[in-house]
């Protein structure tokens, strides 16, 4: 104490200070300090020697692992891998020796059985790299083999290399190997290409009975067409008609059980005729013998191409295309073209439908087809 300068006498007291507050700690700071803390409480893990290590293999290293009940996810990538199955039998003789009342078959996996069917084997139908239509099907051989919505029909195919009487095209994306081909072997020798009966979507014009056989196309219906065979279509609208098959299929309405529901129908009358040309088709058995049935890449529209009728466009065409040349008309009234590449061999060419096309593009841009615009 020292003296009040007003009383010497007088010590005078020391004034208190106000208690300061312990700065406060951030919660970030002190979850971190305590972690800290029990990491260094923790005892340091004996290192093994390689002798143990190499007396521990992985598959035990696992089991234990498991049987502390520590996650497989903590375990190594390659333990898991290898030694996933090795471990689980353990742990599970391990439980059935010490309780015999566990049923050890209901918890031992068991290996699958060997059918004695044959895996069913899928292959990809495209039209190449972006094809969003693409789709994995099977090999069949009727109709009954397919699932709802699908047919058994024949798939052509360009050979990679000369075969079967065929030119070879190796640029295409979508050509057949030469070890693919052949008796025993998926594709089979034919007019146009090499075949192979495949899974294929009913679309158009295929015949039908109910709706599911034409499910794999969306928007379809079985519905009857002009001639009352039930096939596969679509609705329209009668007013502003949209069907497949651009102008060779017409919207009406034709089945009285859709409740005056226009469908579309082929214009022909009915989707196949007698294998003449330019008559419509499915498949190339529908063409006859020397015939075969020929789509258009645009339209989508099928007819037939008769290899009996030949044609001849002169010495003079150049472009390998001309009209007439020997040709008939179509089923429409169209006069029909003739493909004739080879202008020094007379009558070699092929009546390849008729131009469809219509207005001032009609001679310059033609568009193969059998039937004009309404």
């Amino acid at each position: 104490m020292t003296a009040s300068p007003r009383n010497p006498a007088r010590p005078r007291r020391k004034q208190a200070l106000p208690a300061r507050a312990a700065p406060r700690m951030p919660p970030q700071a002190r979850v971190a300090r305590e972690a800290v803390a029990r990491l260094r409480a923790r005892p340091a893990p004996r290192t093994r020697t390689v002798k143990e290590r190499k007396a521990r293999p992985a598959s035990t290293a696992l089991v234990a692992c498991l049987a502390r009940r520590t996650s497989i996810a903590k375990a190594s990538a390659f333990a898991r891998r290898a030694w996933i199955a090795p471990a689980r039998a353990a742990i599970t003789a391990s439980l059935v020796a010490r309780n015999p009342r566990v049923n050890s078959t209901r918890t031992v996996p068991r290996a699958p059985t060997p059918s004695a069917t044959p895996p069913t084997l899928f292959f990809c139908v495209s039209a190449g790299a972006g094809d969003l239509d693409a789709y994995c099907t099977t090999d069949c051989t009727d109709d009954s083999t397919c699932a709802d919505g699908y047919a058994c029909t024949p798939l052509t195919r360009s050979p990679c290399a000369d075969t079967c009487n065929l030119k070879g095209v190796p640029k295409d994306r979508s050509c057949v190997p030469l070890d693919q081909i052949g008796p025993g072997k998926a594709y089979q020798c034919g007019q146009r290409g090499v075949t192979r009966n495949a899974c294929r979507p009913r679309k158009f014009c295929s015949t039908c009975e109910v709706d599911a056989d034409c499910l794999a196309v969306s928007n379809q219906v079985c519905a009857k067409d002009q001639s009352g065979t039930k096939i596969c279509t679509e609705l329209c609208d009668i007013k502003h008609p949209s069907c497949p098959w651009g102008n060779a299929a017409t919207c009406g309405v034709w089945d009285s059980s859709l409740a005056g529901q226009a469908t579309c129908s082929h214009r022909f009358g009915e989707c196949t005729g007698t294998g003449k040309a330019c008559e419509p088709c499915l498949k190339d058995a529908d063409c006859g013998k020397n015939g075969f049935c020929y789509s258009s890449q645009f339209t989508g529209e099928r007819w037939c191409v008769d290899l009996n009728q030949s044609c001849d466009c002169g010495d003079k065409n150049t472009t390998g295309l001309c009209t007439g040349g020997g040709c008939g008309m179509s089923p429409s009234g169209l006069q029909m073209l003739c493909s004739d590449s080879t202008t020094t061999t007379p009558n070699d060419g092929l009546c390849f439908g008729a131009n469809t096309s219509t207005g001032i593009l009609a001679p310059s841009s033609q568009q193969t087809g059998c039937w004009p615009a309404r």
